[in-house]
């Protein structure tokens, strides 16, 4: 008969293994999500500097004052 599997040192060994690079790897991953909302609030604020631009610029073409 062929015995045909993993021993248990392999298994442990794997395990391990896996548990450090998941260590390692967390923390990146966790910091992409601060980074993203980071990068979702510049992007809004970006679009309402844009937004203002726009209306001021309506405004002076429609003869408006836009100091007001």
């Amino acid at each position: 008969m062929k015995n045909s599997g993993f021993t248990l040192i392999e298994l442990v060994v794997v395990i391990t293994t896996l548990g450090i690079l998941a260590a390692v790897a967390a923390p990146r991953f966790i910091d992409l999500s601060s980074d993203a909302k980071a990068s979702v609030i510049q992007n809004i604020s970006g679009n309402l500097k844009t937004a203002i631009k726009f209306t001021v610029l309506k405004d002076q073409i429609a003869g408006g004052n836009s100091d007001s």
